[in-house]
């Protein structure tokens, strides 16, 4: 029975909707570096996912991720009776046999587990580990005795603390979910302050796919007060192309790395912040490393003064897979529309610039509506251009 239902996912995942080519290939960095796409939140069977851990791999590799976890929780196996999951590497261990086995050598694959505990501290996220049964310890879902809540939570710093010991990569896994945040307001916990200060706790996800692709500014924030990586993931149980709309237009919510596309290079961005979150069209990071990204986006080409005016032709350029909405706040106007531009994925928009006089150099400068370098706050961009 269940070899028929891995058979029919596959059936399904196989199917016709995907581009031939992967969807999210990014230029490189101005400085060398690769902007390394990473999901660092699956599920799969092996613990209560959908679909087999051969389907996460493949789905990754026709959407071009290039890093992938697997993170089944450690104390809720929903399958139980199908699979044997005693082995809580197991889905890890076949989702690379599964990788050698079709050839899909660039995709770096990662051992990880969800730690899965009532709050605080909430489910927590371990990557780059060694051995996920080590950081498996007992849990009583009935939580109802303060002394029994006291030994599940200190279960859960001992689950913690293994994961330290393999020199894991940890995060808060969607600190705004309403079964532990009734009012959906992330906040954390004096035990959240403790386990940063130990060394025990190093991203939030400020967005998450399994909860509709949501964002939780106060998550962004309680990154930027204590340092915390910014990440998105896809969290994902079923299809990404079912759950995303993947190969119609949409995308999982993912962490955009700046870093060499190495599993080494990626575990070290991971711990020195150089991620940016990518949920929806929008970009949510530190202001250097969004601006690191656009950078790479987004240039000027082709510009010149139209013949006998005083107008100036340029045209905006996008070399990523996603589109910029862009506001224009200089000082001067355009002739061919409202400050307003959308630069499409991959594609170019053309502006006439109404400079008053025929200028040899001047500046225009941009707010990035769909970026965020604090809540609420959008990044600007400033193109220098060039009349001569």
């Amino acid at each position: 029975m269940m070899k028929l239902i891995v058979t029919l996912v596959l059936a399904c995942f196989t199917g016709s909707t995907f581009a031939a080519e992967p969807l999210f290939d990014f230029p490189k960095l101005a400085d060398g570096r690769d902007i390394v796409t990473a999901d660092l939140h699956t599920h799969s069977i092996f613990s209560d996912g959908l679909v087999w851990p051969l389907v996460r791999v493949e789905e990754a590799v026709r959407e071009g991720i290039d890093v992938l976890a697997a993170t089944e929780h450690l104390e809720y196996q929903r399958h139980e009776g199908f699979v044997n999951s005693s082995d809580k590497n197991a889905s890890h261990s076949i989702a690379v046999q599964s990788a050698e086995q079709a050839n899909f050598h660039d995709i770096i694959l990662v051992n990880g587990a969800e730690i899965t505990r009532n709050f605080p501290p909430g489910h927590v996220n371990a990557v780059f580990i060694d051995d996920a049964n080590k950081l498996l310890y007992p849990l009583s879902r009935q939580n109802l005795d303060p002394a029994e809540r006291a030994i599940n939570q200190e279960n859960a710093m001992r689950a913690l603390a293994a994961a330290k010991d393999q020199d894991a990569f940890i995060f808060w896994n969607h600190p705004n979910w309403i079964p532990h945040t009734p009012n959906g307001i992330a906040k954390p916990t004096p035990m959240h302050e403790q386990l940063i200060a130990d060394g025990k706790l190093h991203g939030i996800e400020v967005a998450n796919g399994t909860l509709g692709e949501s964002y939780s500014e106060e998550a962004f924030q309680i990154a930027l007060d204590f340092g915390l990586t910014v990440l998105a993931t896809s969290d994902i149980h079923g299809l990404t192309a079912w759950t995303h709309d993947v190969g119609s237009g949409g995308h999982r919510p993912m962490t955009l790395v700046l870093a060499r596309r190495t599993k080494d290079s990626v575990r070290e961005a991971l711990f020195d912040g150089n991620t940016v979150a990518w949920n929806r069209e929008d970009l949510i990071g530190i202001e250097e490393n969004v601006q690191s990204v656009l950078q790479a986006c987004l240039n000027i080409e082709a510009q010149e003064y139209l013949p006998k005016s005083a107008v100036f032709s340029a045209i905006i350029r996008n070399r990523c897979p996603l589109p910029f909405t862009l506001l224009n706040i200089s000082e001067f106007t355009f002739q061919n529309g409202s400050d307003l531009v959308r630069v499409l994925a991959h594609d170019r928009f053309p502006i006439e610039i109404k400079t008053g006089e025929r200028l040899s150099e001047f500046l225009l400068t941009f707010r990035v509506l769909n970026t965020q370098v604090k809540p609420r706050e959008n990044a600007t961009m400033i193109f220098s251009l060039s009349g001569e």
